[in-house]
């Protein structure tokens, strides 16, 4: 067998010893063909389960939306409902978990435009991821607004500001955001006479698309951490018991009512990082559409 496949190497230097394989067994080449028919099926159901979980993800966010509203709403979380007014800073304040929280929903929108509507031309899905981006953008400099305007409001008592773990990711997760939102314009073109080069524009649409998940999930954990923060200023999460808890699900209905609303908000927005981050993985048997994408980018650029 050694010589056989020697000499045929022989006869045809540029034939590699795989290819001699092949030709050697056609059963490996049938086998090869089941494999990739396989892998097809496979690429196929990944893509189905991506487009459900990325539809999915959008009734998640505009579910968010309406559960911080209503939760702003309640009496115990800083007086209910929302206000610009001097003097009247805890609904001053409920302006930065209403607008995070639609950041947040229209991050979703943004991240997943080009999973969902595989049926819109491509520009379009551009325009629009641009737009729910820079929408994203506008609602979290309100949201961060609030924040100080409400901390530095004397009329109500002035609060430090960017004292805990919350304020410091979210002020990272900020600067991360930026960047990214420079990235985007720099990547489509926007400043064409400072991005001349190809190859420039090609690095920064690479550090775009890797900075585009990392923020989703990011900014998702940072409004975890907002939700547990704001639950202890509410402080009423807890409930009495004097013996050992060992069906907690049996005092749901103990816990407070803001309380038992955020933590839902929470695992909303916990189902919506886990739903997003599913669509926007690359399997590696979905490969051949992440080369087709890479070509369009090419094209675009």
């Amino acid at each position: 067998m050694g010589s056989q496949e020697n000499q045929k190497m022989g006869d045809n230097p540029l034939l590699t010893r795989n290819q001699l394989e092949i030709q050697a067994s056609p059963e490996d080449s049938e086998q090869q063909e089941t494999t990739d028919e396989d892998e097809d099926k496979f690429g196929g159901s990944i893509k189905f389960l991506q487009h459900v979980a990325s539809l999915t993800a959008h009734g998640l966010a505009l579910m968010s939306v309406c559960v911080v509203t209503y939760w702003i709403s309640l009496p115990a979380v800083g007086g209910g409902g929302l206000s610009w007014s001097k003097g009247d800073a805890k609904r001053v304040f409920n302006w930065h978990p209403l607008m995070m929280v639609t950041a947040y929903a229209f991050m979703t929108v943004a991240s997943l435009s080009f999973r969902t509507w595989d049926n819109i031309p491509r520009s379009n899905r551009k325009a629009f991821h641009a737009i729910a981006w820079t929408v994203a953008f506008m609602c979290g400099l309100i949201g961060l607004v609030a924040v100080f305007k409400s901390h530095n409001d004397g009329a109500s008592g002035y609060i430090a500001n960017m004292y805990s773990l919350h304020s410091w990711i979210g002020s990272l997760v900020a600067a991360l955001f930026i960047l990214q939102f420079a990235s985007a314009h720099m990547a489509i073109g926007f400043f064409p006479r400072f991005m001349s080069s190809l190859r420039l524009k090609t690095q920064i649409l690479a550090v775009h698309q890797y900075l585009g998940p990392v923020i989703y999930v990011t900014t998702g954990a940072t409004i975890m951490l907002g939700i547990q923060e704001k639950e202890g200023f509410i402080g009423t999460c807890a409930y009495q018991v004097d013996d050992a808890d060992l069906m907690p699900i049996r005092h749901f209905f103990e816990i407070s009512l803001e309380c038992r609303v955020s933590h839902i908000l929470g695992l909303i927005v916990f189902l919506e990082v886990l739903l997003g981050t599913f669509c926007l993985y690359e399997f590696p048997e979905t490969k051949s559409r992440q080369t087709q994408r890479l070509r369009d980018h090419g094209h675009v650029l």
